[in-house]
């Protein structure tokens, strides 16, 4: 069988947990005899230039055709993010080429509505993954500015402007213009939105939940990797009789080099972006609380939030037992595991399904988590977790210090279930295809 995977940003510039998963499922469908090949966005190559380019290249052996497509050929990089024509034109010539049986979109960006129809027109089926909230939210986080959850696209889409650009929707609710944004959006035909023009931007977010709710509603299925995102998007519109629940796999050779944790202090972990919606600085404050002879170990990009990295920066400064590290290779996950004993996931969105927090107890390193989204499902406890309501830095601190014991921690890691595979996610996605 042959197996076409787009997404919208790949290995190895890109390495998130939805990369990963591709990855993996990539590498197992050649390891079966069957082939795999990868098309994707790379936005890194041409972010501001007319260059429109296509590049072949391999990763591990895996066939990655990247596309190239700068700021004048999608003069609208917010419509271009869920309905690009250009990004269609090139993957229905991937398609011609592979002849694929089968079609993943496992992440929308970048080639949106205008990419699944030409996906449809091959006629293999195709399957739409939602590894995040993207065809609900344009920034995928389904948060607000101030970092609090958001419940859906806000007046039809307009409220987005919040988000996306939030000086045009500052001004459209000051001074009362939202019903004439209405009016230009009815009035304007779809060619319209693909325009170097802000107004063509802003108003590019109304109805576009909708429209990718309808068009992903054509595909033979959407792709849930949790209980929670399945029942989130059938909340915000999609058919609930297209949408089928696969639980993520992994790679569990990406944990090679993962080391027994030695006679240290108990090392607690946060590995992620320091970012306000991850919860990071809640951390840090509820680490402050506890006295015991522990450590907090915080890996991940520090710096493109700097107010926010600044105060994670102070409370480092101001205890010793915190360390700051810098993110860490993919090839390097077994090391940087080894280096805590316990995994700390303090989100304060609405995450779907962290892969960090698998990947840990895979590891046999317990995990404490916020209590909301996915979560509450990957992390449970009497199996290796432990949960607490999201940014409540008393109740965190509590976790913290219950296990702070090594006595504690061991019967936590005992009650660790054997990790899911990715060779378990690809047969139920094998299932879904030839059914």
């Amino acid at each position: 069988m042959r197996h076409a995977f787009v997404i919208h940003q790949f290995l190895p510039r890109h390495h998130t947990g939805t990369e990963q998963y591709v990855r993996a499922l990539a590498l197992e469908a050649r390891r079966r005899g069957e082939e795999a090949r990868v098309l994707t966005r790379e936005p890194s190559l041409a972010p501001t230039t007319s260059v429109r380019a296509v590049i072949d290249d391999e990763v591990e052996g895996i066939a990655v055709r990247r596309l190239a497509l700068g700021g004048d050929v999608e003069p609208n990089p917010v419509l271009a993010s869920h309905d690009s024509p250009i990004a269609a034109v090139e993957l229905s010539r991937f398609l011609a080429e592979f002849r694929p049986d089968v079609v993943h979109l496992f992440h929308s960006m970048g080639f949106g509505v205008a990419a699944l129809h030409a996906a449809l027109a091959h006629g293999a089926p195709v399957f739409v993954h939602a590894t995040d909230f993207f065809a609900v939210c344009p920034i995928a986080t389904l948060t607000l500015p101030d970092g609090s959850a958001c419940a859906g696209p806000p007046d039809s889409g307009f409220g987005c402007f919040q988000c996306i650009h939030t000086e045009v929707g500052a001004v459209l609710r000051r001074e009362a213009l939202l019903d004439a944004a209405r009016t230009v959006h009815q009035l304007a035909g779809p060619l319209h939105g693909h325009r170097r023009m802000f107004p063509a931007w802003a108003l590019s977010l109304a109805g576009r939940r909708e429209r990718l709710l309808e068009a992903f509603g054509r595909a033979r299925a959407i792709v849930a990797p949790s209980r929670f995102l399945r029942d989130e998007l059938i909340r915000q519109g999609a058919d609930a009789r297209r949408v089928a629940l696969v639980p993520y796999g992994l790679d569990l050779g990406r944990l090679e080099g993962l080391a027994p944790a030695g006679e240290r202090p108990v090392t607690f972990g946060f590995f992620g972006t320091v970012a306000p919606h991850k919860g990071a600085l809640v951390l840090a404050r509820a680490f402050s609380q506890i006295t015991e002879d522990v450590r907090l170990v915080i890996r991940g990009r520090i710096g493109e939030f700097p107010e926010y990295s600044a105060q994670i920066e102070a409370a480092a400064a101001a205890d010793p037992r915190i360390r700051l590290g810098g993110p860490f290779a993919p090839r390097e996950l077994g090391r940087a595991l080894s280096e805590i004993d316990v995994l700390v996931v303090p989100s304060l969105w609405h995450e779907n399904t962290p892969f960090a927090a698998l990947e840990a107890l895979a590891a046999g390193r317990p995990v404490i988590a916020s209590d909301g989204g996915g979560l509450a499902e990957a992390v449970v406890p009497g199996r290796g977790g432990r949960r607490v309501k999201a940014g409540d830095v008393g109740a965190l601190a509590a976790a913290l210090r219950a296990w702070s014991e090594r006595s504690a921690l061991a019967r936590a890691q005992r009650e660790i279930p054997p990790p899911r595979s990715a060779a378990a996610a690809f047969d139920d996605l094998r299932t879904l295809a030839v059914a």
